[in-house]
């Protein structure tokens, strides 16, 4: 008679087919920093209070009522002198950069029933008003004179050494006496302004040919 066989021995790590569950991690709000406390707000950059803007245009209005003409750079200073700030430590630059903001207030303001920005609007167009209507006019060119009665060469050569100098070089040309009439013709004005155009540059021709010289001599 056949034994019959032996049962196996149980496996001492046994494995089960069901997988392990993960253990869940708590998720962290978005925009939340470790530890869970909200961000600090940033502090204020504003350096002058709403209450300071009113008197600093209120200064430069009385300035320009004054005055008639708007402050710029260090007059601004001189427009505020003795009016009562809530900020009393601030920069030539910060407060140059103010007033440059300010003019914002030459739009009207969107709600006419608030007094505050109603009186800042009043107190720009005071200030700024006229420059925003009416840009000052270019000047027009004025006509280049000439004289009725031409002036003699050699006088010209007095009064504008250079200017006649160079008319001289080009007299040569083919062209030269013409120049040479107009300017003879030419009015004082003119004539002075050309003079000291030709001076500039005989005297910057001069230093770069100095220059030249001290270079060559180097080498």
């Amino acid at each position: 008679m056949v034994a019959p066989p032996l049962p196996s021995p149980p496996n001492p790590n046994p494995t089960t087919t069901q997988p392990m569950a993960r253990a869940k991690v708590p998720r962290r709000p978005r925009h939340q920093p470790p530890g869970g406390k909200k961000p600090a707000p940033p502090p204020s950059t504003r350096i002058f209070s709403p209450e300071d803007d009113i008197t600093i245009l209120e200064a430069i209005a009385d300035y320009v009522a004054e005055r008639d003409k708007v402050p710029r750079g260090s007059e601004i200073q001189v427009a505020i002198k003795g009016r009562s700030l809530t900020q009393a430590k601030y920069t030539d630059a910060q407060l140059y950069e103010k007033v440059r903001r300010l003019k914002v207030y030459l739009t009207p303001p969107a709600d006419p029933a608030a007094a505050a920005e109603a009186r800042k609007h009043e107190l720009a167009i005071k200030i700024w008003g006229k420059e925003k209507e009416a840009p000052a006019p270019a000047k027009p060119k004025l006509a280049k004179k000439r004289r009725a009665e031409p002036r003699g060469f050699e006088e010209m050569r007095d009064l504008f050494p250079n200017l006649s100098a160079t008319v001289e070089k080009i007299a040569t040309s083919d062209c030269g006496q013409t120049y040479k009439a107009t300017f003879e013709f030419m009015d004082d004005e003119e004539a002075a302004v050309l003079e000291a155009k030709v001076k500039k540059l005989r005297i910057k021709h001069a230093k770069m040919m100095i220059t030249r010289d001290a270079l060559s001599k180097r080498r």
